[in-house]
């Protein structure tokens, strides 16, 4: 396994590819401070089925594969958020 990154925002663990992709799951949990990331991805992706497009799957630990974005990807993905945001 290549090195990956990880930083810690108020106390949320956000993980990094080698790359510089960020965990798509653990940058939704980190900003919108939901329990449930998955819910909220999987509601992004139900209204915006072509998001995933922009995904790729890395492989973090053998038992882990997560979905990944570059930075375009992300401000994408972010705009997408801002309704969980305000919650």
């Amino acid at each position: 396994m290549a090195k990956t990154y990880q930083v810690n925002l108020d106390g949320t663990d956000i993980r990094f590819t080698p790359e510089g992709k960020v965990a798509v799951l653990d940058a939704i949990q980190a900003l919108t401070a939901k329990d449930r990331p998955e819910r909220v991805w999987h509601d992004i992706v139900e209204a915006n089925p072509g998001i995933t497009a922009i995904c790729e799957t890395y492989r973090f630990t053998d038992t882990d594969a997560s979905a990944v974005v570059d930075g375009s990807g992300w401000a994408i993905i972010e705009d997408l958020l801002l309704v969980y945001m305000i919650e």
